[in-house]
């Protein structure tokens, strides 16, 4: 009796120590940063107990092995949480500087209260419109930088002082692209599109259509539901695409951040549009799981291996090809232009090996693509000087290098 009224005792005590664990990993999973590494520690200190109170060796022997095997993911776990800091920011779509190798602490903050990017149907998520966010990054190394993004109605940055808002126009000039186009680390007046607006002296209405993390899937998907049109009212005279060679891993879906963006895919040779990267998983159990740091980065590494960087690479070629064929549709008085940045920051060597196909397969599909190292010669042996430091965007210089040959290529024509 006394045996049998100690192992009831026990058995409950264990059942309060496992409601217990189960609660503090709930509450972790819900309020804290780093939620795996707590949930794997508390699991871990469970299994640890119920191997001090096993009577059985083979129970024993089980209970530690999962304790150990627990408290080891729990250490993976909090050494990938260093390396994606910046990742548990207010936009998910900032990464550590690779070229640096420091942890910086990035705030997007909104001066209306507004968050950064909304939930976009189409686009997979967007600006926020008529909204201003201060962007800050802090160094270890004591550095710091601020930029001010300042977003209009139509959730574009801004790409024209307001004087120049106010002109009516007869043409436009529309930018696509990732954060190379909507300007990140630099001011409103410091991007790629309001630089080409001095340029061209106001004379054409100039839209941004870039944001963080994009690529030429957004571009098309915009084309191709109107979004474009609902808002450029002008005949466009030049549509830009400003690309990097990452896009060839966004196009696959081989980022975290992307499983909202909208999915295309060849079938039979044609390209279509399948949805969202995001519309086969729970979203539920998706956005727990995206909190582990392990998790994310098993995540990026199976996206991007569904596709090979060759098929990545043809896809991509593909996706820019119709938006070219949709421009000519729409707008048959418009030029479509490719611009395409060859390296940035220590990039996979694996795309490296893909950019010549893109150049030569885009041209061969009578798309005018233009190389940036072409437009400037020195950027990979003079980072410094075209590169904001420890962020690795493009600078103002870099930006008005790329503008003004844009400008020179439209007077000439």
């Amino acid at each position: 009796m006394i045996r049998a009224f100690k192992f009831i005792k026990i058995a409950k005590y264990r059942w309060l120590v496992f409601l217990l664990t189960l609660a503090i990993s709930l509450l972790a999973l819900r309020y804290m940063s780093m939620p795996y590494v707590w949930m794997l520690l508390v699991w871990g200190l469970f299994f640890f107990l119920l191997f001090l109170t096993a009577k059985k060796t083979a129970g024993k022997v089980a209970c530690f092995n999962i304790a150990l095997l627990v408290f080891l993911l729990g250490c993976l776990e909090f050494a990938f949480s260093d390396l994606v800091t910046s990742f548990l920011n207010k936009s998910p779509l900032v990464t550590a500087d690779a070229s640096n190798q420091k942890t910086k602490q990035v705030e997007f903050v909104s001066t209306s209260d507004k968050d950064f990017y909304y939930r976009h149907p189409v686009l997979g998520y967007a600006p926020t419109p008529n909204n201003v966010i201060r962007h800050t990054e802090t160094y270890p190394d004591g550095h710091h930088l601020e930029a001010v993004y300042t977003i209009n109605s139509d959730g574009l940055r801004i790409a024209c002082p307001p004087a120049q808002e106010k002109k009516i126009y007869d043409e436009s000039v529309i930018f696509f692209g990732c954060s190379f186009t909507f300007g990140e680390a630099v001011n409103d007046d410091e991007t790629l599109p309001y630089l080409f607006g001095k340029y061209s002296d106001w004379n054409y209405r100039v839209y941004n259509f870039g944001f963080e993390g994009y690529g030429p899937h957004q571009m098309l998907a915009a084309l191709e539901n109107g979004i474009v049109t609902d808002i450029v009212q002008e005949s466009p005279k030049v549509i830009v695409y400003h690309g990097i060679m990452d896009h060839v891993y966004r196009v696959a879906g081989g980022h975290s951040w992307i499983k909202y963006g909208p999915k295309y895919a060849l079938q039979n040779g044609d390209l279509v549009q399948v949805g969202h990267f995001d519309d086969d998983k729970t979203p539920f159990v998706e956005r727990q799981l995206l909190k582990s740091f392990v998790y994310k980065k098993i995540a990026d590494g199976l996206s991007r291996k569904m596709l090979s960087e060759q098929e990545a690479a043809e896809l991509l070629i593909e996706i820019v090809a119709a938006s070219k064929n949709n421009i000519e549709q729409r707008y048959p008085d418009s030029e479509f232009v490719v611009l395409l940045w060859d390296k940035w920051k220590n990039e996979d060597p694996a795309l490296s090996q893909c950019y010549d196909q893109i150049i030569d397969q885009l041209r061969k599909k009578g798309i005018s693509v233009h190389e940036v190292k072409s437009i400037i010669p020195t950027y990979a042996q003079e980072r410094d000087k075209f590169l904001v430091r420890n962020n690795g965007h493009p600078n103002p210089l870099a930006y008005d290098k790329i503008a003004e040959f844009i400008s020179k290529l439209m007077a000439e024509e």
